[in-house]
């Protein structure tokens, strides 16, 4: 018999219920996925709990006796930590089966969670080769990227596993794990890419991805796109932190893509460089099926761009928004409140640019210093934290109107006005979109009323959700 049929384990990964806008998860997980894979390529068993979409702590009991794992592996999200080490903590008051955390917030206070939750592994950075060598029983302490207490009780923390390069060579993620049918969209996210070389400060990407910029190569990618559109999906987001790092690079996969005659519509959902466009970029992304381009814009303000290292000139964003228009592909604008050296002047200054480029889709997100970021550490030096992170990690998020920390030149009460203005232009713009001038705009004049909107469009929304996964559901029983 094959040896390693002989240590085959089981794995359950978990994706936890996080803080979210949505009734229903949008689409499925792509880390969790690629861990799946990556585990099952060498021969272990693994299931998927999507507590997005089974919430109920009884779905995940049964699942667990059922499929008796070996390990029970979850993803671990800053936003809603809290919840999180609850369920860790239930899981492990009924089951003596080991638990393994990895994800975000992992990479950046892996020791602390040992302290603060019943996990017994937290794996830093990369997750896919530590993963693997603490499933199949390698020794603790030579398992690079991890972190895990001794016998004794002792946290021992192990070098850094080194961030892998040759990405072409991992298989494609395996959502088919998932209940794809239960997505509100009908869409596979792709990871065509991994790191950031680039330093904003408030970003927490290099703790888990690294700033190398490291790519699968253009057939890779779409050899993907190709397997999932034999099983008849038509849309596609790539989720990569920078997608257009390299141009020749983007030219190369729309090439495939057209040449393989793959007629698809896909987004690139995660902001992508302004610095990175140019005419002929976005004409032959719009060749290849691209009908909607992110950007973070962050701010307008040239002092703002500066003191986060943004390293974008304003006039640069603007052009790039210009150019994408142009080949009449849908924008979105991602901005923050509240970024150091900003003001109410300065946002009043960033909503009325968003305004005059009719930018499709505008978001004015609410600031959320991540620890251990030199945002964090610039908050700390020069403004009034409002709140702890373990409050504001655990019940703010970015779509919540509540103001985390303070300066003297942007108060918490101007940060709450420029919120609330920033939701209203999105609404206003979401609205018309949706249904129309005429309609959205009655839509929009109601929303503006808060009794009207804090009792009955919270109601409208989970109508709407309702509403497309019943869509979703007839589709797929189409396509059966």
């Amino acid at each position: 018999m094959n040896q390693k049929l002989i240590n085959q384990k089981r794995v359950l990964l978990i994706v936890p219920l996080g803080l979210g806008r949505y009734e229903k998860p949008t689409i499925p997980h792509a880390g969790i996925a690629y861990l799946a894979a990556f585990l099952r390529q060498n021969k272990h068993l693994v299931q998927i709990m999507d507590m997005r979409l089974y919430p109920n702590y009884k779905d995940l009991r049964l699942k667990i006796e059922k499929f008796k794992p070996h390990f029970i592996g979850m993803n671990l999200i800053s936003l809603g930590y809290i919840n999180s080490y609850k369920l860790i903590n239930k899981i492990k008051k009924e089951f003596n089966i080991p638990f393994i955390v990895g994800g975000p917030h992992s990479s950046i206070i892996e020791e602390k969670i040992l302290r603060e939750c019943n996990a017994d592994y937290v794996v830093v950075g990369e997750g896919e080769f530590t993963l693997l060598e603490l499933v199949e029983g390698k020794p603790l302490k030579d398992i690079l990227g991890l972190c895990w207490k001794n016998s004794e009780g002792k946290i021992i923390k192990n070098p850094p596993r080194p961030f892998y390069h040759e990405l072409d060579k991992l298989p494609f993620p395996a959502y088919e794990l998932f209940e794809m049918n239960k997505f509100l969209v009908r869409r596979i996210p792709l990871v065509s890419s991994r790191g950031c070389p680039h330093q904003c400060t408030y970003c927490s990407v290099k703790f888990v991805v690294g700033r190398a910029f490291r790519f699968r190569s253009a057939k890779n990618v779409v050899d993907e796109i190709e397997y999932w559109y034999k099983k008849g999906f038509r849309l596609f987001e790539f989720s990569d932190d920078n997608f257009t790092c390299l141009k020749n690079r983007v030219h190369e996969i729309c090439d495939d893509i057209i040449k393989r005659g793959l007629k698809i519509n896909f987004a690139l959902g995660s902001g992508i460089r302004a610095d990175k466009v140019d005419d002929e970029q976005i004409k032959k992304l719009k060749q290849a099926g691209c009908t909607n381009i992110a950007f973070g814009i962050e701010s307008f303000d040239p002092y703002v761009l500066k003191s986060i290292k943004k390293a974008e000139p304003p006039e640069v964003i603007i052009n790039a928004i210009k150019i994408v228009h142009k080949y009449k592909i849908r924008t979105q604008g991602n901005l923050i409140i509240g970024l150091p050296e900003s003001t109410f002047e300065s946002f009043l200054n960033d909503l009325r640019i968003t305004r005059e480029l009719k930018i499709n889709n505008v978001r004015f997100y609410n600031l959320v210093p991540y620890p251990e970021t030199e945002l964090y550490t610039w908050i700390k030096e020069n403004g009034t934290f409002l709140l702890n992170p373990e409050d504001y990690l655990n019940f703010s998020d970015y779509w919540e109107n509540r103001a985390v920390f303070e300066t003297l030149e942007f108060t918490a009460k101007e940060r709450r006005n420029a919120f609330e203005m920033g939701m209203l232009n999105y609404m206003d713009l979401f609205l018309k979109e949706k249904f129309g001038r005429l309609i959205g705009s009655i839509l929009y004049n109601l929303y503006k009323n808060r009794f009207i909107r804090e009792n009955f469009f919270s109601f409208g929304k989970k109508v709407y959700m309702s509403f497309k996964w019943v869509q979703t559901q007839i589709f797929h029983k189409d396509e059966a």
